[in-house]
């Protein structure tokens, strides 16, 4: 029995070394990739007319690109920069589902600007005993409903919003940007969450 836990602890506390190296290294990975396919539909038909290495192309047309972004911070922190900038959002980019709450939970992280969630709940969309993470998006003393905004993990950017009772929501003392990582990391460390949580009555 001893030999048995002593085999085990000892590969688990390798797999807890080991794992997260690999996790890390698979994340940089994907990251390549998806920077990679992003860039060479660019750098490719360049590559073949000047004739440079295709992955050298690759970090000039990245360069370029990061460069292009940068002048474009510029270029929106000036008067008519940023009237050009908020009419086309009015008109044009605000019409496209989900472009405000990405923009908004981008410029969260980025510490830009504000979340548009003021608080972090426990809730019991269907009044049965399972709880779910969300966050409230509109609430009015008078009413007996609560707007919850429930992300889908890892993307706290799509979801389901649901009018709750609010006996059936959880006020939780946490700060919004650990639920949010809570819902990038598809729920670990959610026992913060659970830890805070008070009593639900419905």
């Amino acid at each position: 029995m001893k030999l048995k836990k002593f085999l085990w602890t000892t590969l688990i506390g390798g797999l807890g070394v080991l794992l997260p190296i690999v996790i890390m290294g698979w994340v940089f990975y994907w990251l390549y990739t998806v920077i990679v396919n992003m860039v060479r539909p660019l750098s490719e038909p360049v590559s073949d007319l000047i004739g440079l290495d295709l992955p050298l192309m690759d970090v000039i047309v990245l360069a370029v690109m990061i460069t292009g972004c940068f002048l474009l911070g510029l270029l929106i922190r000036t008067r008519i920069g940023n009237f050009f900038q908020r009419q086309v959002e009015h008109n044009f980019l605000r019409k496209i589902p989900g472009y405000t709450v990405t923009k908004e939970v981008i410029l969260h992280f980025s510490g830009e600007e504000e979340t548009p969630f003021s608080s972090v709940v426990l809730v019991k969309p269907f009044g049965n005993d399972t709880l779910m993470t969300g966050f409230v998006t509109d609430r009015n003393p008078t009413s007996p409903y609560t707007t919850v905004f429930v992300p889908t993990g890892p993307n706290p950017t799509s979801g389901n919003i649901y009018h709750v009772r609010n006996e059936n929501i959880s006020d939780l003392k946490v700060k919004v940007e650990l639920g949010i990582k809570t819902v990038i990391g598809c729920g670990a460390g959610s026992k913060v969450l659970l830890k805070d949580c008070g009593t639900i009555q419905g």
